[in-house]
């Protein structure tokens, strides 16, 4: 009689078997640290030596990353803000939820105790002897958990020790399951909780989540629905076991070579045989905390790593963001705070600061850089890697600052980097090629997720592609090539209401949500509605086709065009903000550059910061004794075209250029240093 195993392949689960010893050479070890040049032990499986851990892979799910509440709004199927919100209250007390990384000791609890359970269920004696590990929970179901820290704690004094899910030395400490398609009230409190529902997503073959037996699905006299769904299970394992299979499965039963798993889509798809054309792939669920909160709108709009435009008060500069993380104010009203690292030349480099507003923050791309101070520098060759410092310092180059000169080259030099992070695996492609898959990608001064949308060179000048899969190909001897694959899609605009919007709900939610904005803009004003048409569900191009990640105009247009911005939303339109931002190798005049390839972030970033500095993940806050002093801001501003006073001026003239096709002249900021007063002597 065919066993679990056998059972499992033919529903919504692949399986496959590795070892502790093959985990660490097939898979990259997680979460993968990109600012460090040697690999790290492999937290992603259980530590016990020398034990074949078989795989367990969810196919199928009914998990939602939005919901719509009772009030007809939409939220996010997670914990409140206020709930992520890490800032002690009045009395000191910590109590906040925290999203559980993957490879995180609650992380492999909750994973293994549902792989243990689910081979328990339906394994034959021999089969329960085994170990099992669910993988990944189903799509857009993600752990968080609740922390709740007493102020004597927090000192250091322990109060009471809670048991709980994989330990912890908190008052409380607590995992939920949240993704749900009930919504966030609706969160599952165990591996024991949602293992019902774990086997309906695995066996039952309708979606029908009238059947499922789990406390939420079907809360009424929950033991004995769960026993009569159990009894019912059992018979239907039977059914299959002779020889009746499911129709919802992914191909199982193969050994795990390591490579990038495919999305839900693909493999439903493969085996339902009812593709349609046109229709792009599943997302990639979340890996790391940092990758899961730029998934989501409006929480932070700068990422650990990313090159910025910082406003120092008397002037802009150039640096780094070192971390990020928020804290609740005396108005109980969480604060975005940002660590910059400015950049500098390599004899001196500037403490560290503290940007509390991300107005006073700009992408890298928003602007272009001013030219150089020296007068010996301008129209030269120079890089910040051949720049005569000792020189400069001799001021044989001429009377400019040297920290200016070096914060644009430095940035410039950034801007033709790229380095690959979070390795998803590896495959031989030919002789002597390997193909790397990747979870994300420094590209210039950006940090690009897969997942998330990316603005392109090719199509309208608006186009965007949902990055699906990060491609590098090593042959021995030969630099290196990258690709970018995904989906395109274009945004087409209708008269409101002549016809049926398509299905975006495979688009990001920053991306959803930003439509949503638009929309709620444009149809009351002129009757017009817009969504993203996809134009090619899995193109492939190189990174010089990329123009940078893309940006809600919802959140960045009021930072960078405020005025423009609100005089046209009053008429009814909303332009895309990527049409008011440069393209990556712009501020070198290439397209088709060099792409220098670095190891890690610290070695793209060079002797323009100082070798100390730690770009750090996560967004929990540094220890008080630790935070750099706040920046006293200034409204001054870098290219005066921008802000309210001079846009007030020259509306027509600002989007004329925009539609005459004259952005490199509008952005170019060079030869403005007279009425410009973030420029000249007041740069730094």
């Amino acid at each position: 009689m065919a066993g679990a195993y056998d059972l499992l392949a033919n529903a919504s689960l692949d399986i496959a078997s590795t070892t502790n010893a093959e985990s660490s050479d097939s898979e990259p070890p997680y979460p993968a640290s990109e600012y460090s040049d040697s690999p790290s032990e492999d937290d992603t499986m259980p530590k016990d030596d020398n034990l074949d851990w078989f795989k367990l892979y969810p196919s199928r799910s009914d998990g939602k990353r939005e919901t719509t509440n009772a009030k007809g709004q939409k939220e996010q199927n997670q914990p409140t803000p206020q709930q992520l919100d890490s800032s002690p209250n009045d009395k000191g007390v910590v109590d906040y939820y925290r999203p559980v990384a993957r490879g995180d000791p609650k992380d492999l609890d909750w994973r293994r105790k549902l792989g243990g359970m689910l081979m328990r269920e339906l394994g034959t004696e021999e089969e329960k002897k085994t170990n099992n590990i669910l993988d990944f929970f189903p799509e857009n179901y993600r752990l968080y958990e609740h922390v709740k820290n007493s102020p004597a704690e927090e000192e250091g004094q322990k109060v009471k020790s809670t048991k709980n899910h994989a330990g912890g030395g908190n008052d409380r400490q607590d995992a939920y399951l949240y993704g749900h398609p009930q919504g966030r009230k609706k969160r599952y409190r165990s591996p024991l909780e949602f293992l019902p529902h774990l086997l309906w997503l695995c066996l039952d073959n309708t979606g029908d989540p009238n059947d499922c037996s789990c406390k939420i699905c079907y809360p009424e006299d929950e033991e004995k629905a769960l026993l009569a769904r159990q009894h019912q299970m059992k018979q239907e394992n039977a059914v299959e076991k002779d020889g009746t299979t499911s129709t919802m499965i992914a191909a199982g039963g193969k050994p795990d070579t390591g490579t990038p798993r495919p999305s839900s889509s693909s493999a439903l798809q493969s085996h339902a045989g009812t593709a349609q054309a046109m229709v792009p792939p599943n997302l990639p669920l979340p890996r790391t905390v940092d990758q899961d909160v730029d998934a989501q709108w409006d929480v932070f709009l700068f990422r650990p790593g990313e090159v910025v435009w910082f406003n120092r008060g008397p002037a802009w500069g150039l640096g780094v963001v070192a971390q990020r993380y928020n804290r609740r104010g005396t108005q109980q009203q969480a604060t975005r705070y940002y660590i910059v690292q400015p950049f500098s030349h390599p004899f001196y480099h500037p403490d560290l600061v503290t940007i509390d507003t991300e107005q006073n923050l700009r992408p890298w791309l928003a602007w272009s850089a001013p030219d150089f101070m020296n007068e010996g520098l301008k129209n030269s060759k120079v890089t910040f890697d051949t720049a005569d410092w000792q020189g400069i310092f001799e001021k044989k180059y001429g009377m400019g600052d040297a920290q200016v000169d070096g914060s644009i080259l430095a940035a410039k030099a950034i801007d033709d980097t790229y380095t690959c992070f979070d390795l998803l695996g590896t495959s031989a492609i030919q002789s002597g090629t390997k193909e790397f898959h990747w979870a994300g990608l420094f590209l210039g001064a950006e940090k690009i997720w897969i997942g998330e949308a990316v603005r392109l060179r090719h199509g309208s000048g608006t186009d965007i592609m949902v990055v699906n899969d990060i491609v590098e190909n090593a042959h021995a001897g030969t630099q290196p090539t990258l690709h970018i694959v995904g989906s395109v899609y274009g945004m087409a605009t209708i008269v409101h209401g002549t016809q049926a919007l398509p299905d975006n709900s495979r688009l990001p939610v920053r991306v959803q949500r930003d439509m949503h904005f638009r929309n709620s803009i444009t149809v009351p004003a002129n009757g017009t509605s817009s969504y993203w048409k996809l134009q090619m569900p899995s193109a492939r191009f190189s990174i010089n086709d990329i123009k940078g990640r893309w940006y809600e105009t919802s959140l960045i247009s009021p930072i960078l065009v405020q005025a423009s911005f609100a005089e046209s939303v009053r008429h009814g339109e909303v332009k895309e903000a990527g049409v008011f931002m440069n393209s990556r190798g712009d501020c070198n005049g290439e397209v088709n550059h060099s792409d220098v390839r670095k190891s890690n972030r610290k070695a793209a970033l060079g002797r323009a910061v100082p070798s100390t500095l730690k770009i750090v993940d996560g967004i929990e806050p540094p220890p008080p004794s630790q935070l750099p002093p706040s920046q006293q801001h200034v409204a001054l501003p870098l290219d005066p075209a921008f802000e309210d006073g001079r846009q007030q001026q020259v509306p027509q003239t600002e989007m004329a250029a925009v539609a005459h096709g004259a952005l490199d002249e509008f952005m170019n900021l060079e030869g403005m240093d007279n009425d410009m007063p973030g420029f000249g002597q007041r740069f730094y």
